[in-house]
């Protein structure tokens, strides 16, 4: 085990040989013995030994309890006072400095060492408690969620670097500030604050969730909604010594949320449009299919009975964006699509139509029966699945909605 280190500050030359030789003897290790407290502050920074003995009063500007208070400012060694006499104000300072403990000159050697030994096991601990700390505090501030946690008065004890930042409040401000000023809430359906979750797990000593909808009122006055839970803080021996809440920023979950549902909401709007659109067309096409059917009898009766009634026209529909919504049986004669085949393609893909005259394609099929509204096309042939072309007389009639816009056509193929 390495031997504790120690500098001696001492201005009485025979003093501070009686000293190192009662040390050394007990197997500590001397660095040095000085007389002023300007080397004493050089030395403890030079060489950092694990303990200082400071007489109180020493010769010259700097006395012992003023290069006390510089060493501890630069750096954290434990000094134990050695003092005769001193007067009420140099001993008023001297505690200032918090010592690790006072030797009345004279002392023994024992008295020496045991004070030394006490003073080395007080700094060892404290050293623990504050690497503990310490590592208790990076942790904190290491976890996404917001901490602040209070003691059983309610008053704040600790924030993490997350609260901070939602709370606004610095945690050198809010420490000792009643949890309830700093954690300000209230319920989304209602402006007053509600009771604050330190308070109530301090009385009950049990854990509560945030109900939904919580709002923390920030130090800027900004409305923040929040989730999370509090609880108390209970060690081993089941004394309650504080609560804690931990929480988290959802404003812009819910926001998300929010913006979700609305997308929602109009994509059910426009599904039930497309619904009515659709119902609209059926029954168009219904009532088409059936004065297509009357007058196709008429005809036939009209010519010598049904021996020769022509054959039904080919019905197709299509919606505002040109595609096929249904056809009729006659219409899959007509192309050799099937209606489930041809249903929610393009137009242009099912019925492909050529010019009688010049044999060329009529290549924007959907344009040209959109600009003759309630027109006919003749001198057409329609080209079949199976490549053979039929001539063919092409009507087509808009469909209009309840305001009025063209939201489909139905086409009437009849073979010419």
């Amino acid at each position: 085990m390495e031997r504790p280190r120690i500098l001696i500050v001492e201005d009485e030359s025979v003093i501070a040989m009686s000293i190192r030789q009662m040390l050394e003897a007990q197997g500590y290790q001397v660095i040095a013995a000085v007389p002023s407290g300007e080397q004493a502050v050089d030395l403890a920074v030079a060489e950092r030994p694990d303990l200082i003995l400071m007489d109180v009063v020493l010769k010259g500007e700097m006395d012992g309890t003023a290069a006390a208070e510089r060493i501890r400012s630069i750096v954290d060694i434990p000094v134990v006072y050695l003092t005769a006499y001193a007067d009420d104000e140099t001993l008023r300072r001297a505690r200032a400095t918090a010592p690790f403990g006072y030797l009345i000159k004279p002392f023994e050697e024992r008295e020496l060492c045991s004070t030394i030994d006490m003073a080395l096991y007080r700094a060892e601990m404290e050293r623990r408690e504050k690497e503990r700390r310490e590592w208790l505090n990076t942790a904190m501030n290491s976890i996404m969620d917001a901490l602040v946690a209070a003691d059983t008065s309610g008053r704040i004890t600790f924030m993490n670097a997350a609260a901070e930042e939602i709370i606004g409040w610095n945690r050198h401000e809010a420490v000792g500030a009643d949890a309830a000023e700093i954690f300000a809430i209230r319920s989304e359906a209602a402006p007053a604050l509600v009771e604050n979750p330190v308070r109530s797990v301090l009385r009950d000593r049990s854990a509560v969730a945030l109900p939904d909808g919580t709002i923390l009122i920030t130090r800027s006055g900004e409305e923040v909604s929040i989730e999370g839970h509090a609880a108390p803080i209970i060690p081993e021996d089941g004394a309650l010594i504080g609560a804690i809440v931990a929480f988290r920023d959802i404003t812009l979950r819910k926001q998300a949320e929010a913006e979700l549902q609305r997308h929602r909401r109009h994509l059910e709007e426009l599904v039930q449009e497309r619904t009515d659109e659709l119902q609209r067309l059926l029954q168009y096409i219904e009532t088409t299919e059936r004065k297509a059917a009357e007058e196709s009898l008429n005809t036939s009766m009209g010519a010598g009975g049904p021996a020769t009634r022509s054959r039904d026209p080919g019905i197709i529909t299509i919606d505002a964006e040109g595609e096929i919504v249904l056809i009729n049986p006659a219409a899959e004669q007509l192309t050799g699509y099937r209606r489930e085949e041809a249903s929610g393609n393009p137009l242009q893909r099912i019925v492909t139509v050529v010019d009688r005259r010049t044999g060329m394609p009529v290549e924007d099929l959907l344009s040209t029966v959109r600009s003759g509204e309630n027109g006919t096309f003749s001198d057409l042939a329609l080209i079949t699945r199976s490549g053979d072309a039929r001539p063919i007389l092409l009507a087509s009639e808009p469909i209009s909605g309840e305001d009025g816009s063209t939201i489909g056509l139905i086409l009437s193929i009849h073979e010419d």
